[in-house]
């Protein structure tokens, strides 16, 4: 990634006129991206590597400029590497089976959740390059651990 040192970005919660309480995505009635929709707030990049379903005019950040910027959230499940295999590939396929279901899919996707079901090799190998990636883009900016 090339853009480490030119790219540092501070995120701040700012009262906008008009929003009222600040934003939280529990309701579709309450997913951030509503006040983009009625104008309320501009967007200037959605930081995925593609762009957002529900904002598809919102420019991906490396569209609008910052080449190779991307950080997406995600939500896993944890378990101590002393839960034997089995246990753990029994819990994989119920999670999976749970996530893939079109119900759960229909009610996530309004608020912008879209369930990416993987297994726990690919989910360890993404937790260790975002660790990499985060403690890479810590180093470069000189950030330390009090």
């Amino acid at each position: 990634m090339n853009t480490l040192k030119c790219l540092a970005v501070l995120l701040f919660l700012l009262p906008a006129p008009g929003l009222g309480q600040p934003l939280k995505a529990d309701a579709a009635a309450d997913y951030p991206g509503k006040p983009m929709k009625e104008g309320r707030l501009m967007a200037l990049g959605v930081s995925s590597p593609e762009r957002d379903a529900l904002l598809p005019d919102v420019p991906t950040v490396a569209e609008a400029g910052v080449p190779g910027y991307q950080t997406s959230l995600w939500f896993g499940l944890l378990a101590s590497s002393e839960v034997p295999r089995p246990i753990l590939a029994k819990l994989n396929r119920e999670i999976v089976r749970i996530i893939s279901e079109p119900e759960l899919k229909q009610r996530w996707a309004p608020i912008g959740i879209e369930p990416r079901p993987t297994t726990p090799e690919a989910f360890d190998r993404l937790i260790r390059e975002e660790v990499a990636a985060f403690s890479r883009i810590a180093a470069a900016a000189n950030i330390k651990v009090d």
